[in-house]
């Protein structure tokens, strides 16, 4: 009887600790799948080990923010790039104005 009553409440607690590391998982950008079974299999263990995992979402949205800013800085190299063509005489001012106006849009 008594074995019955641990077991079940160990059940329970298993089934809570899954639902709860998964929830943390996927809040923190992480698949929740594995997270669930893994709260089934170890309990509480999953749900420490959950609670510590790193924020993916703040890093893709770093990631995300910083990419607009790469065609801005290729378009500054082309026109720096122009500027030099033009210097040494390659391009005329008019290839030179035409060219920046397109790199601008």
């Amino acid at each position: 009887m008594e074995l019955t009553f641990f077991l079940l409440g160990y059940a329970v607690i298993g089934a809570l600790c899954a639902v709860y590391s998964a929830v943390l998982a996927e809040a923190r950008g992480h698949g929740p799948t594995l997270w669930l079974i893994l709260g089934l299999l170890f309990g509480p263990i999953t749900l420490l080990i959950a609670a510590c995992l790193p924020n993916e979402r703040k890093k893709r949205a770093t990631v995300t923010a910083a990419e607009p800013s790469a065609p801005i800085s290729s378009v500054a190299v082309e026109l720096t790039q122009l500027a030099n063509l033009r210097d040494q005489g390659v391009l005329t001012d008019d290839e030179f104005a035409a060219q920046k106006a397109k790199l601008l849009g």
